[in-house]
Formats: C-alpha cells, structure tokens, sequence
C-alpha cells in the first residue's frame, strides 16, 4: 500500500519534471524537537494535531456544496492544487 505522503512525491515529481522524494516522519522525534522549544503539554498537543491532519479527512456532502458557494466554483482535487502550483513555478 502507498502512502498519501509517498503519492503526493509521485504527484510533485511528475507535475515538476523532477524527483521529489518523501523521506518519512516520526511523530516522536518531531514531538521531541518542539519540547525542547515548547511546554511539553503544547508539544503533546501539536503532535496529537499532527497525527489526526496526517490520516486525511473526507468532508461530507454539505461541506462541500458550503465551500462551493463560498468559493463559487467547487474545491479542487490536491491534484488539481498540485498542477495549477507546478504550472505557477514554471512561469
């Protein structure tokens, strides 16, 4: 199985023409670094933040028909966000 992180390198690579590489994460040498800047309970908190953005989320169908009429069009695909950035940088 793939994971999101390994498939959004593949997305970057082929969108840049260049390899892109995931090189991995660990939630506790990340958390580790913050303690040494922050309360632990702070570094705690962000780790757990972390970990619940990192396994995705679906929004439900009313979500989406709401940023529909906020946005005026309907939300991009992380596909989409990633070609319209790579053709950015090019120009």
């Amino acid at each position: 199985m793939v994971s999101e992180s390994t498939r959004a390198a593949a997305l970057w690579t082929e969108a840049l023409g260049k390899p892109i590489r995931y090189i991995g994460d660990t939630l506790d040498e990340w958390e580790a670094q913050l303690r040494a800047h922050r309360r632990a309970w702070a570094a705690l908190q962000r780790r757990i933040i972390y970990r619940t953005y990192k396994s995705g989320f679906t929004p439900e169908a009313a979500e989406v028909e709401a940023m529909t009429k906020l946005l005026g069009r309907a939300p991009r695909t992380y596909d989409e966000f990633v070609g319209e950035m790579a053709a950015d940088w090019r120009t």
